[in-house]
């Protein structure tokens, strides 16, 4: 290999990070941010828990602060995801030169392919996973409730639902059985909600 084309790839390289830094910096400033708004929207819509000017009022209130919330904790948990993929791969491929072995890609990194794997890649990934999958039940539930019963339980359990939910990730990195703290308190306030819509369907039989 020439001087010129060595001299070219070191380069390039440089180049690349330069980016990756640029992304990496605005990415995590971007979660630091959306967690000040997140905080800032709990604290605000809880302290205005049923104050509408009508009951159906006072629920639509309610729901639409909460969706707000869970808006911003999913777009939070997908900038942490890009930003913890960029800081791993800046990492392994730093130890990789410096074993004198070849860099791991991007998309190895992020996707876990080749062989290359990431624990706090895996974090980050499990913390979204785990979000939405139980997003899928917990929204259409809350919306339901909302829509038949009004008034605050639905939204209490939602809310107990999030709050929770924040501590995901820092259990998953502990391992069992601190995410079982994290997942079973879940479980039960999306079972509270369906319940009283299987109540209300007359899937289950009211004392």
């Amino acid at each position: 290999m020439s001087t010129t084309t060595r001299a070219e790839g070191r380069n390039a390289r440089k180049d690349e990070s330069i980016v990756l830094d640029a992304v990496r910096v605005s990415t995590r400033a971007g979660v630091r941010a959306m967690a000040v708004m997140t905080m800032f929207m709990t604290w605000s819509s809880l302290a205005r828990l049923g104050r509408g000017t009508t009951a159906a009022d006072g629920t639509a209130r309610d729901v639409a602060g909460f969706l707000c919330a869970w808006a911003m904790t999913y777009y939070r948990l997908l900038f942490n995801q890009s930003c913890t993929a960029i800081e791993a791969g800046q990492r392994l491929r730093a130890k990789a030169r410096k074993d004198g072995e070849p860099p791991p890609r991007m998309y190895e990194v992020k996707y876990a392919r080749g062989g290359v794997t990431s624990r706090e890649v895996l974090c980050a990934d499990r913390t979204v996973g785990n979000f939405m999958e139980q997003s899928l039940a917990l929204l259409p539930a809350l919306l339901m409730h909302a829509h038949v019963f009004g008034g605050m339980r639905g939204v209490r359990f939602a809310w107990a639902w999030l709050v929770v939910r924040w501590g995901y990730g820092a259990a998953f990195r502990r391992g069992l059985p601190w995410f079982i703290f994290i997942t079973v308190p879940n479980y039960a306030c999306v079972l509270a909600l369906y319940v009283d819509l299987a109540r209300f369907a007359g899937l289950l039989q009211t004392s």
